[in-house]
């Protein structure tokens, strides 16, 4: 609202348009965020079979591999 009021040439800060709105009982619409969804458990996609049956110790090396998919927000630029 503020920004809008100040590009039609309406000199206002924001705590002046918020104390006005709260006077006239207006609420602003807020978008919200968007939120990553990570497992649909619904879908009609093949699904692996399970190998392993809860046998996690395997007897010689390379019988049993396994990975994991770790998803996160991340800022546009990031240092380090």
């Amino acid at each position: 609202m503020t920004r809008d009021l100040k590009a039609q040439g309406v000199n206002v800060s924001r705590p002046r348009v918020a104390r006005l709105m709260k006077q006239a009982n207006l609420k602003s619409v807020i978008q919200k965020k968007y939120v990553i969804t990570t497992t649909d458990s619904k879908h009609t996609y093949p699904v692996a079979e399970n190998h392993l049956n809860r046998q996690f110790n395997p007897v010689k090396p390379g019988q049993a591999w396994v990975s994991d998919l770790t998803a996160r927000a991340a800022p546009l630029y990031s240092y380090g």
